[in-house]
């Protein structure tokens, strides 16, 4: 599935887009940049992914439900802030229905069940760790196909929390 995002970069605007590129491979772009790169989870759930001969560990978690991300590579943290277009919401469309727990952590709590429908930017759960709260944020507007943890569990990273079946699509 192709993942489409827009970033306020100096006030300007830049689209991420990530196409699958067969196993393990991705073709990734941002702006006028191609990246042709590797990636996996790691035994302990961590993001591997590998550009021209490099690996690097990385964390990606939505933040807020304005379209905001952490991002954190290699022990630096970044917050990408959503793109603003003129609808005044989040500009390029096109997020992820899959909203993954972004590290190891306790549910606290999850606002949708089966069957729900959901708008973009709709904060769906809430997962804790390292005493932060990390907000799952639909990327899609759509009905939610599956919730994968409740309340009180402990999740993995890479944990599917809730699955979105974006609106439109047919299982």
């Amino acid at each position: 599935m192709t993942v489409r995002k827009e970033y306020s970069v100096g006030g300007e605007a830049v689209r991420v887009t990530c196409d699958p590129a067969g196993g393990d491979g991705y073709v990734v772009r941002v702006g006028d940049r191609v990246h042709e790169v590797e990636a996996h989870r790691t035994p302990t759930g961590a993001l591997a992914f590998t550009i021209g001969g490099k690996t690097f560990l990385a964390a990606v978690a939505p933040i807020g439900s304005k379209g905001d991300t952490h991002v954190r590579i290699d022990g630096r943290t970044w917050r990408l802030k959503a793109h603003v277009g003129r609808r005044g919401g989040a500009a390029g469309g096109g997020g992820s229905g899959v909203l993954e727990a972004p590290m190891t952590g306790t549910v606290l709590a999850v606002h949708v069940k089966a069957g729900d429908t959901v708008e973009v930017g709709q904060t769906v759960a809430v997962v804790t760790a390292m005493k932060m709260e990390h907000k799952l944020a639909a990327g899609v507007a759509g009905t939610v196909a599956e919730v994968g943890a409740a309340p009180g569990d402990t999740v993995e990273q890479g944990h599917v929390v809730v699955r979105i079946e974006p609106a439109g699509e047919v299982a």
